[in-house]
């Protein structure tokens, strides 16, 4: 007699609520497991807090930088501030937009702001 067995029904009379009660159960275990194991893994590099580098330029201009997830966050000193994206370079790194251009190579940088003349710069000592 249909309904009549206990195969796919629980106490209540649902069909199927066993096997939806272990597919959670089942998922959530999988989901714990998977939490540990990322928790035990170290940060990504741009998962890390990036650290703000001093640069003095040669017209006297400091600016704070620091870099991560391919962008550069730019704190001047007379309270300007840039975000720049990550952009093409031949040869070192270099972030720029429609309105400013940063570029650095080991301990040297130029800085170009709008209209204003490019800026060499150096990480400050």
């Amino acid at each position: 007699m249909p309904g009549s067995g206990p195969r796919g029904r629980c106490p209540s009379g649902t069909p199927g609520h066993d096997d939806k009660k272990q597919t959670v159960s089942s998922r959530i275990i999988v989901l714990l497991a998977v939490a540990a194991i990322f928790s035990a893994l170290p940060l990504h590099a741009a998962e890390r807090p990036a650290r703000w580098t001093a640069f003095a330029c040669t017209d006297g201009l400091a600016f704070e930088a620091r870099f991560a997830l391919g962008m550069a966050q730019i704190r001047i000193k007379d309270g300007r501030a840039l975000v720049l994206p990550r952009a093409m370079s031949a040869s070192g790194a270099r972030y720029a937009d429609d309105t400013a251009e940063f570029w650095n190579k080991g301990r040297d940088a130029m800085l170009t702001i709008g209209a204003e003349p490019k800026r060499d710069c150096r990480v400050a000592d």
